[in-house]
């Protein structure tokens, strides 16, 4: 996944490895951390992306994004690497896995979204 910060594009890794430092630096499993994504503060969501980005020790890229982004382009860009870092593969194995994960069609569509997915119709979601 890659981020455009001020004409600066930086890449944000959605390995497991990821996943497991963003739990240490706040303590929760991932599911939890996406979970509390709506209600972080600022410096929360950018350590986020700075981990993702092998970054969290530099102050100039979180400089940057202070500077140059918006609060739905820092959100959004964290709440899509957190739905990448739960949900990898090609886009087949990508809906099964949403399809068993426990939470309702409006946040499966959500993530869905997220990953660039086409969201379910409510017909469609009353055929299975």
């Amino acid at each position: 996944m890659f981020i455009n910060v001020n004409g600066n594009e930086y890449e944000l890794s959605t390995k497991l490895g990821i996943s497991v430092k963003i739990e240490k630096k706040f303590r929760l499993p991932l599911t939890q951390v996406f979970d509390k994504i709506a209600s972080a503060e600022i410096d929360e969501l950018v350590d986020i992306l700075a981990i993702s980005a092998n970054k969290l020790n530099d102050k100039d890229f979180k400089a940057e994004i202070l500077d140059n982004w918006d609060y739905v382009d820092l959100q959004s860009a964290v709440q899509e690497l957190l739905a990448r870092l739960m949900f990898s593969g090609d886009s087949e194995e990508i809906e099964e896995k949403i399809e068993k994960y426990p939470v309702g069609e409006n946040q499966k569509n959500m993530i869905r979204r997220m990953l660039g997915l086409s969201p379910k119709t409510l017909s469609e979601q009353l055929t299975e």
